[in-house]
């Protein structure tokens, strides 16, 4: 529960664990053998289903929304570029946005997963780097977290841009936790292609540092989103985004699905 769901709240009972306690007593236990059994399991009908049917494992959230992802190939070269529009951000020491995706990365295959910048130039950035953490670079700045996110499994990251009383800042958030933050530097990426899974190498012409995984439903805000709105938009679709979410939306890319635009699909 978030925020005003919480308000007039008087008691919880979750029943899935014999120890947490919330603003109440476990209360007591009444029947034959002790009362009632916990069963602490996610599996074999123990637990009701999440909306969207979703597992109530965290991991396995992922994998039920929307209806596929992009696969990502890092010796293949493969990556999808979207053009350099001025609306992704060209200077990041003077812009709000915000960049979310969900990301399934191969362990040990660093890459970058969303990009606007080259080699010389990293002005946006989010990667995984050879320890399988996630780091960003924001205006040059490297936001590095110690939090392993190529490891085969599900993760939602967001890197944020928001005006301090002046000065622009960059954070980054995995699953919707913040991790760090850092003082934007001066480089721009004015002119560079906005990338899904590679980095441009050097002059905004070939790429490198190509991803291995999958990459699915990213969204870039010309805004910077609040921590409660980077974890719910991290649970939606397009479709399920609410009218204020769609606000200051440059561009969505679900990524769960092949669309034919010249003939072929792809």
């Amino acid at each position: 529960l978030k925020g005003t769901e919480k308000t007039h709240l008087y008691a919880w009972y979750a029943l899935d664990s014999s120890t947490d306690t919330y603003n109440d007593s476990h209360g007591t236990n009444h029947g034959t053998n002790s009362g009632s059994t916990l069963k602490d399991g996610i599996y074999n009908d123990y637990s009701p289903r999440k909306p969207r049917g979703f597992d109530n494992a965290p991991t396995a959230q992922a994998d039920l929304i929307g209806s596929g992802s992009a696969s990502f190939t890092g010796s293949n070269d493969d990556y999808i570029t979207c053009g350099n529009s001025s609306d992704f951000k060209d200077d990041p020491d003077g812009e709000e946005f915000t960049l979310t995706a969900w990301f399934k990365g191969a362990a040990g295959a660093d890459g970058t997963i969303l990009s606007k910048a080259d080699k010389s130039n990293r002005a946006i950035q989010i990667f995984t780097e050879l320890d399988d953490t996630l780091k960003a670079n924001i205006g040059g700045t490297s936001l590095a977290s110690a939090t392993v996110v190529a490891d085969n499994t599900w993760h939602h990251v967001a890197l944020r841009s928001f005006n301090d009383g002046g000065t622009y800042k960059g954070e980054l958030y995995v699953d919707g936790i913040f991790k760090v933050v850092g003082t934007t530097g001066s480089t721009t990426a004015t002119g560079m292609d906005f990338l899904i899974g590679a980095r441009r190498h050097y002059d905004n012409t070939d790429t490198g540092y190509e991803i291995t995984g999958n990459i699915a439903q990213v969204g870039f805000w010309g805004s910077a989103l609040t921590q409660e709105q980077i974890q719910s938009i991290s649970q939606k679709t397009y479709d399920e985004l609410t009218t204020s979410e769609k606000t200051n939306l440059v561009s969505w890319w679900g990524l769960d699905e092949e669309t034919a635009t010249d003939g072929t699909a792809g």
